[in-house]
């Protein structure tokens, strides 16, 4: 055992052992850490302390100071090194601060892959398991295009919906994060054994439930909010009117969080879920754009806090050191990491080209986009700049003066001819 592990154990035994402390649930959980402030000063409390803790009953504070625990902590420490798996604890530095949204954010989160800083512009998108061949390539165009603006994609690898998401990012080679209702022992559905391994190589899979944890009917509502709260907003693509995703659609909601929903068939039972969140104020989309519009002021204000021309990495430098980031040596059998080269749409394309002939104000760069014919007005191409400077290749200066970053090559995916600027340096057609 490795010293790294030894430490290791010692920071996350005492977690695991309120965590799983016969009574203890995620909302008593919650409060102890918030009264406590951690798991091992909480332990260290006395009956009388405890129970003063909001739903901490006498039962449940004899089971703290008991040290009656659910789990063998020896057996799923050993199962944590085993499958290369980490806790990430509640106030730690590398715990999603979204999560503080919830009523009762998790103690500890089980992560197999790696959270990153940029994983705070996230999208969560989910669904019908039952989804139409419309679902799947309305899911799989917006999804994709999100991943390729920069944005995380957040599902919950179930069948349907859910896959069709994880899979477009990973197709755009973008980010995508799965909460799972089970341990991380095992992946359900079977079938989706093989992309929850490219998951965990292009972003995480998260859990709350102990390794050997099987994936329990009431769990998946239990970690629907979760999935909510990673997001700054929640997409429904399709859903029928029973649909565990409109129990994520309800929570983030609860949170504050925009929901969207896309407009399906009338005629279909699957579509009805998307149409009443419709009916009930949820945010019709069908494209992505509209939610990169929607969801700009958040996304200006990551941007405007990232450091600048001090040295410090910007998220171009994160993307070509992300082995680095994700915490040390890839898994054995990992694929290498390959530099970093975002793919564009055409629009973007031609304006990042625009942009590099010669710095602009935004108003220049609006006239000079039209006269190249472009047929954007001043709220898409915003919402393109927006989507340049999340992927890394633009940066906004003060006086809202739009600069290129040297040297990140690209890629353009859509059709039509690009005669002017197929020969300029990092412009690559796929």
């Amino acid at each position: 055992m490795s010293r790294e592990t030894v430490q290791e154990d010692a920071r996350w035994r005492p977690w695991l052992q309120l965590r799983f402390a016969k009574g203890v649930t995620r909302l008593r959980m919650a409060r102890l850490i918030e009264a406590f402030g951690d798991a091992e000063t909480a332990l260290g409390a006395s009956a009388r302390q405890l129970t003063d803790v909001q739903g901490i009953t006498h039962d449940v504070a004899r089971a703290i100071l008991d040290g009656d625990c659910e789990l063998d902590l020896d057996a799923e420490l050993d199962l944590l090194e085993t499958h290369r798996v980490r806790l990430l604890l509640r106030g730690d530095t590398g715990f999603p601060e979204a999560l503080e949204a919830m009523d009762d954010p998790p103690g500890l989160l089980y992560c197999m892959g790696a959270l990153q800083d940029s994983d705070r512009l996230a999208v969560t998108v989910v669904g019908t398991r039952n989804t139409s061949g419309y679902g799947r390539t309305v899911c799989q165009d917006i999804a994709g295009r999100l991943a390729e603006a920069g944005l995380t994609i957040v599902s919950g690898l179930a069948l349907g919906i859910d896959t069709a998401a994880h899979r477009a990012a990973l197709r755009r080679n973008g980010r995508t994060i799965a909460v799972v209702a089970h341990g991380l022992t095992r992946i359900y559905p079977e079938e989706n054994e093989g992309l929850a391994w490219d998951i965990v190589h292009h972003g995480a899979i998260l859990s709350e439930y102990p390794m050997r944890a099987a994936p329990d009917r009431f769990n998946f509502p239990e970690r629907n909010p979760i999935m909510a709260a990673l997001g700054l907003g929640t997409l429904i693509v399709e859903a029928p009117s029973k649909s565990g995703a409109l129990i994520t659609a309800r929570c983030a909601a609860d949170m504050g969080r925009t929901v969207y929903a896309v407009p399906g068939d009338v005629t279909r039972a699957g579509s009805q879920g998307c149409l009443q969140l419709i009916r009930d104020g949820a945010t019709l989309v069908t494209a992505a754009a509209e939610i990169i519009e929607d969801l700009a002021p958040q996304l200006r204000d990551y941007l405007d806090s990232r450091p600048r021309d001090d040295g410090t990495p910007t998220q171009t430098d994160a993307e070509e050191t992300a082995d680095g980031e994700r915490g040390g040596e890839p898994a054995d059998g990992a694929p290498t990491s390959e530099p970093y080269q975002p793919t564009l749409s055409f629009e973007e394309a031609q304006l990042i080209e625009i942009i590099r002939r010669d710095p602009a104000h935004f108003d220049v760069l609006y006239e000079r986009a039209r006269a190249l014919g472009m047929e954007v007005d001043a709220g898409r191409l915003s919402t393109l700049l927006l989507e340049l400077e999340l992927k890394g290749l633009v940066r906004q200066a003060p006086g809202k003066m739009f600069i290129a970053e040297e040297g990140v090559e690209y890629r353009w995916t859509d059709p039509g001819d690009y005669e002017t600027n197929q020969n300029s340096p990092g412009y690559e057609r796929v």
